[in-house]
């Protein structure tokens, strides 16, 4: 019996607190740029990760890569977090004085979640300015390691090609008394 009442607790505990993070989502003006930013943390943070744990891709590739979608994601924060921001102080410029502050806050929350929609159509064009110059000065710092670590490493020894006269085929010394596998004694 003990366990049916803790079970039927938790579980209403999570009906409880799903139902109290739905109610300040969406009563929120807030809630659509907090969830956005949040994405944008945990891909920023996971996505690099997952990438440089993958074990069957190329070092080089596997870092380039993670570094990329790590850019991509330090970009997405801030357009998540001002976009809303600018839509709300369009809102409060253009709609007028006499209307009604439920019907303000409404059209001012839709701005903001528009405006995160908008965002995601400009995160790629703001990652196709942003993105180039770092990869390109991240490809010199590993052009110029590479470089440095060819220049401290010993140079081939090349020896001279030994001259054969005769046969040039190895001969085995067939007058060894230990030739062959040594069965028993």
């Amino acid at each position: 019996m003990a366990d049916t009442n803790s079970a039927y607790k938790f579980t209403q505990l999570m009906k409880d607190n799903l139902k109290n993070t739905f109610k300040f989502f969406g009563e929120s003006p807030h809630g659509a740029t907090i969830i956005a930013c949040s994405i944008a943390i945990f891909k920023g943070i996971l996505r690099p990760t997952f990438t440089m744990m993958d074990k069957k891709s190329d070092p080089e590739t596997k870092k380039y890569a993670a570094m990329r979608e790590g850019l991509t994601e330090v970009a997405a924060f801030p357009l998540y977090a001002v976009t809303p921001w600018i839509a709300g102080k369009i809102v409060d410029k253009f709609v007028s004085k006499e209307t009604e502050e439920f019907a303000k806050k409404r059209i001012k929350t839709n701005a903001k979640f528009l405006a995160i929609c908008a965002s995601t159509l400009i995160i790629p064009a703001v990652c196709n300015i942003m993105q180039p110059p770092i990869m390109a000065a991240y490809k010199r710092s590993q052009d110029a390691k590479k470089a440095k670590m060819a220049e401290n490493m010993p140079k081939a020894i090349t020896l001279n090609k030994p001259s054969f006269s005769g046969n040039s085929l190895p001969v085995r010394n067939l007058n060894k008394s230990n030739y062959g596998m040594r069965v028993g004694n």
